[in-house]
């Protein structure tokens, strides 16, 4: 069905004729802030990936029509948990404690947050409430700093530096999950593939982030800061896609001896900040030729005390990152169990990828 119409009008009979374009209610617009691929990229990549993003409905051929339902089917589970603020339900007291933050004025957050939200004897929920607290207070610092400085232009790198860093070194810091390191910084697992793939071909790409598992030292969280710039969103997504699914076949290497079942458990997550928005994706193999690329999550960083209801999908987001990765270390302490030998566990990764 078409969703553009063109209306020409004469204006005043003087032969100037003037073109303008009607759009219905129904048509889907692009966000600008969201991961995005050109078509043409699009549809290369989906000969090995789903490529499931909220920008883009459909996925790859006809042909791989069964994983496609699957990927498509976790999209929307996802989908509707965020919308019904799943991760935060499941902690009924840090969504408590969160509201009343939220319901504070300016002056008042840091005075709350260090006074409330300790009567709790859920472990999760006193390092969810700790973790608000410190990226509340830094939030109280953003919001005094713009009022003092509202006509200053930036660049990428500042709202990254002042907005989205300091939410991951809290979470890391409490969580005791990742460690990270950022800006500019290589992955150990592209080094890995560009020496051992057959033709040495190199592979290499600078991050703007990487998280590391403290517990086995994988790259589980990549992050990519792409500014307003839609080519350099682009790209970053290009990038995504290809460095996780990198961090995946490294994993298979290490994790050959152990079950493929259990393997295909194995999610490496993506994160990329543009504008004020960052979007969380998984990457997961779903037979050896093809893997699933799933936007999981999205929410806005709020800068502005105007905007201070937008943490709860901030919060929710993080919360869902956090179970991830704590479902990821069991699915490690598998996998490391499995490649001793010790137990039947049927097909193995290299006998699978054959």
């Amino acid at each position: 069905m078409e969703t553009l119409a063109d209306f020409v009008i004469n204006a005043n009979g003087n032969g100037m004729a003037q073109t303008y374009n009607t759009i219905t209610p129904r048509t889907f617009i692009l966000s600008p802030h969201k991961p995005r691929l050109s078509k043409v990229d699009y549809t290369t990549l989906t000969s090995n990936f789903d490529i499931i993003l909220s920008e883009y409905q459909t996925s790859s051929p006809s042909s791989a029509s069964t994983t496609i339902t699957s990927s498509q089917q976790l999209y929307n589970e996802n989908r509707e948990q965020q919308t019904r603020n799943q991760s935060l339900n499941d902690a009924p007291g840090t969504l408590e404690f969160l509201l009343e933050a939220l319901n504070q004025p300016l002056d008042n957050i840091r005075q709350f947050v260090w006074l409330n939200g300790y009567a709790t004897d859920n472990k999760e929920e006193a390092m969810n409430n700790d973790t608000i607290r410190h990226i509340l207070t830094d939030f109280y610092l953003n919001c005094n700093i713009d009022k003092d400085n509202r006509s200053t232009s930036t660049n990428e790198r500042t709202p990254f530096s002042e907005h989205l860093i300091p939410i991951f070194k809290a979470f890391a810091g409490i969580t005791h999950l990742m460690k990270f390191t950022w800006c500019e910084k290589g992955l150990a697992s592209n080094r890995l593939l560009s020496l051992c793939l057959p033709n040495k071909v190199p592979v290499r790409s600078l991050l703007d982030g990487i998280g590391v598992s403290i517990k086995d030292g994988a790259e589980r969280i990549l992050i990519e800061s792409s500014g307003d710039d839609m080519d350099h969103s682009e790209e970053d997504t290009i990038k995504q896609i290809c460095n996780t699914s990198n961090c995946l076949k490294v994993d298979m290497k290490v994790y050959r001896a152990a079950s493929f079942d259990t393997f295909l458990r194995r999610q490496v997550f993506g994160l990329q900040f543009i504008h004020d928005k960052m979007t969380l994706t998984t990457t997961r193999m779903i037979n050896k030729e093809r893997y699933a690329f799933i936007e999981t999550r999205s929410a806005i960083i709020p800068t502005s005390f105007k905007d201070i209801w937008k943490w709860i999908k901030a919060f929710e987001l993080l919360l869902k990152l956090k179970a991830d990765l704590q479902e990821q270390e069991k699915v490690t302490e598998l996998l490391e169990y499995e490649c001793t030998g010790v137990a039947d566990i049927g097909l193995t990764v290299e006998d699978a990828l054959k």
